[in-house]
């Protein structure tokens, strides 16, 4: 998170992240995103059987799209 994702996100996304930092005025949306990544890569990440395995499900985060998933995050509703 030091970098905000910075070098991980593709660089349409990565504004797409600053805008939304820049329009809450707060990085508390990076905390929001990284959360969001866990749990939309939790199934995958549950399978993992070893620490190389986790990183390799964490490691290309490049072809996530930032807006869903916050949304999906955010605003989901249980059932």
């Amino acid at each position: 998170m030091v970098r905000a994702f910075s070098g991980y996100l593709a660089t349409d996304q990565l504004l797409f992240l600053w805008d939304r930092i820049l329009g809450y005025n707060s990085l508390e949306i990076l905390a929001v995103l990284a959360a969001a990544v866990f749990a939309f890569r939790a199934e995958n990440l549950m399978e993992a059987t070893s620490l190389a395995t986790a990183e390799a499900v964490l490691a290309d985060l490049s072809t996530l799209k930032v807006m869903p998933l916050l949304q999906l995050f955010l605003f989901a509703t249980s059932s």
